[in-house]
């Protein structure tokens, strides 16, 4: 009797322990979660190689858990006094889509971290593409569709270029889906100088 008492005893402990002691890992729809082990007294410490998809998991307090959205992500780039081909400085509204490859967040993770965007693609981007208006005259890059699309299509081939060149040594499980480059704004002082060109016109 005593025996038996001791071993419910015992159980109740355990129960409590393990509910005291874990806590769930449950990903919203479209969504991997990463786990990054950090155990207190045993076991492997490092990032899971099997992301929590759908359902649930349990995991020890320790645990910490990324969520990586599975949906293609916009990043949106505004880009102030960029120079055209003429010195004219610009304004550009950007926008770059990327989507994180289905079972590969925690490779992303490992590799590159949480902030993977600011760390590794972030600076190219907006490089890139300052380098592509550099081309072109205001006009073009202001009112030709076709100059702006052929912009977006050769930014997209060199940020391919670039995760790929990073792949080679780590691997970075992102895919580019588009590029927007909108149409270019006069800044304040250029906006002020073709109003009064404009004036002086009329």
């Amino acid at each position: 009797m005593k025996k038996n008492w001791f071993y419910s005893v015992l159980s109740v402990l355990f129960v409590t322990l393990m509910f005291t002691s874990c806590y769930r890992v449950t990903p919203d729809a479209g969504q991997e979660a990463v786990l990054v082990h950090k155990p207190y007294f045993f076991g492997k410490d490092g990032v899971d190689k099997n992301p929590v998809g759908t359902g649930s998991k349990w995991v020890w307090w320790s645990t910490d858990a990324i969520e990586v959205s599975m949906v293609p992500q916009k990043y949106d780039e505004k880009l102030e006094d960029v120079t055209s081909n003429d010195n004219t400085l610009l304004d550009f509204n950007t926008q770059i889509q990327l989507q994180v490859k289905s079972g590969d967040s925690p490779v992303l993770i490992q590799n590159y971290g949480e902030n993977w965007y600011i760390n590794v693609i972030q600076e190219t981007y907006r490089n890139t593409v300052r380098s592509y208006i550099s081309r072109y005259n205001p006009f073009d890059l202001m009112s030709n569709r076709e100059v702006l699309d052929s912009i977006n299509i050769m930014v997209k081939k060199d940020m391919e270029s670039h995760i790929e060149k990073l792949s080679s040594a780590r691997e970075l499980p992102i895919e580019v889906i588009n590029v927007i480059v909108g149409r270019a704004i006069p800044n304040g002082p250029q906006k002020e100088e073709m109003d009064r060109t404009a004036a002086a016109t009329q």
